[in-house]
Formats: structure tokens, C-alpha cells, sequence
């Protein structure tokens, strides 16, 4: 466990400006869209399309995938939402 002067040490040595974090997270997201294709172009999956509206009437084409893990069990992932050209008006 990190004492208060260890812990001020580690935050004032990571970079907190907006540049940064938003660059992060987009690299986060970078990983887990590799992760997650990878896993896709190595096993068998089934795919399932849904459409939703949101509360604007805007409508979202969503896709999940389902496969069978390294360790034997069934994971669902969501694998895009895009908008659709037309509303639900």
C-alpha cells in the first residue's frame, strides 16, 4: 500500500491533460477491437443484428457476437452500433 508523499510521487508523474487521457482511452479501445478480432478470425462465432431507437428517434443497428472462450465458456460481445440512415419518425 501506497503511503500520501508515494501517492502524490505516482499522480504527479502521470500525465492527466486532455490530449493525453482522450489518446489513451482511444488506444484502450484500439486493444480491444484487436482482441476481439483476433479471437474472430481464429474461432467459430455466431453473429445477432438488433435494432433500437433511442429517445431522438435516432435508429442503432447493433451486432453481438458469440463464441466459445479460451477456457471453454460462452462469451457475448458486442461487436458494433452504428446509426442508420433513417429514423424511426
Amino acid at each position: 500500500m501506497l503511503g500520501p508523499s508515494q501517492t502524490s510521487q505516482v499522480t504527479d508523474a502521470v500525465p492527466l491533460s486532455n490530449n493525453t487521457v482522450s489518446k489513451r482511452i482511444d488506444e484502450m479501445g484500439a486493444n480491444v477491437e484487436d482482441v476481439l478480432c483476433n479471437k474472430l478470425k481464429s474461432k467459430e462465432f455466431t453473429m445477432q443484428l438488433d435494432v433500437t431507437t433511442l429517445s431522438d428517434c435516432t435508429a442503432l443497428l447493433l451486432s453481438y457476437v458469440r463464441l466459445i472462450d479460451d477456457n471453454g465458456e460462452i462469451a457475448e460481445e458486442m461487436l458494433f452500433a452504428r446509426s442508420l440512415i433513417t429514423d424511426t419518425k
